[in-house]
């Protein structure tokens, strides 16, 4: 678990392990995964609150040219 953890925060997300036991493809983000990384970087004051959204704002914001 700490190895996951470590790597969700610092190298890629993981895939969710629930479609393969369906036998279909592990196309989506773990969720677990996604929410462990809201709630870090809620705490370290890089998102304005835990939740998805937040998350995609602050991408785009971080992700636009020139900033």
């Amino acid at each position: 678990m700490e190895a996951l953890m470590r790597m969700v925060l610092t190298e890629a997300n993981v895939r969710c392990h629930h479609a393969a036991f369906l036998g279909k493809p592990e196309q989506k983000i773990c969720r677990g995964a996604r929410n462990f990384q809201l709630q870090v970087f809620y705490t370290l004051g890089v998102l304005k609150s835990p939740i998805d959204q937040c998350w995609a704002d602050t991408l785009t914001a971080i992700c636009k040219p020139g900033s």
